[in-house]
Formats: C-alpha cells, sequence, structure tokens
C-alpha cells in the first residue's frame, strides 16, 4: 500500500525534515505493535510517502489514527502548544499497489521526491516553465 499524508502546516519551525527522527520513531513503533511491515519512508518536509504491508486489514485504522495523531501531537507540542488547529490537510491518500512493475513505478517515485527533497534535481512544478528547461534541449539539438 502506498500512503501519502500531506500538511500545509509542516513548514518552516514544524517541518516534517526537522524531526524525520521523530517521525521515522512513531512509525515504526506503532507498525511493530500493529503488525504492519514498513518498506519505505520518504520525509520530503511538508508531506511523507509511505510504502507498506498490512498484515490484517482490521489493524489499519489503529496504525494509521497513531501515526497521524503522534506525528501531529508530538510537533504540535514543541512548536505551538495552543493550536488548536488541525495539522494534516485531508485524510491520508491510500493506493493499494501490486508487487512488480506497480510496485517498482511507486518505488521510483519514491526516489525522485527524495531528490527533490535533497535538492539534487529542481522540482516537477519548476520543469514545467520552458525557461528552466529549454537551454538543456537547445544544447543536444
Amino acid at each position: 500500500m502506498h500512503v501519502v499524508l500531506r500538511s500545509d502546516h509542516a513548514r518552516g519551525a514544524k517541518s516534517l525534515l526537522k524531526y524525520d527522527g521523530v517521525v521515522r520513531a512513531v512509525i515504526a513503533k506503532l507498525a511493530k505493535r500493529h503488525g504492519v511491515s514498513v518498506y519505505r519512508v520518504v520525509n520530503a518536509g511538508n508531506h511523507l510517502h509511505i510504502t507498506l504491508k498490512l498484515s490484517k486489514q482490521f489493524l489499519w485504522r489503529g496504525f494509521i489514527s497513531g501515526v497521524t495523531g503522534g506525528i501531529a501531537r508530538t510537533i504540535q507540542r514543541k512548536c505551538d502548544e495552543n493550536s488548536k488547529q488541525g495539522f494534516w490537510n485531508s485524510r491520508p491518500f491510500t493506493r493499494v499497489i501490486n508487487w512488480g512493475r506497480d510496485y517498482n513505478v511507486v518505488k521510483d517515485y519514491h526516489t525522485l521526491n527524495q531528490l527533490e527533497t535533497e535538492g539534487a534535481v529542481p522540482p516537477r512544478s519548476q520543469m514545467l516553465k520552458p525557461e528552466r528547461w529549454r537551454h538543456i534541449v537547445l544544447a543536444f539539438s
């Protein structure tokens, strides 16, 4: 399963990158408790990509509510204790993926997201602007 958790509040002091160790610890602890196999976690600052496998379907609710609540509680507690505003934008985006080609596409997407976060490649939103890539095309013409 591919899960995406997005928060527009996770910028600046509340960036998920600043709390990467805490985020990974919360996910690992709850995965062990609920029998979930986590294959990959990509932290992109304002959103998380998680690839996981559920051992039993009924364990999903406890796992995802624990992860979202645990991360939000930790970051809100350290940054803004009195905030009554929700941390996450909406419910988690989930997609069931198959082994093989589908899994490899998601894995490549995670790698691209990680490279964008580290600044190794420009964000896709900037690549939509022709002035960002036109000189590369002209160089190879």
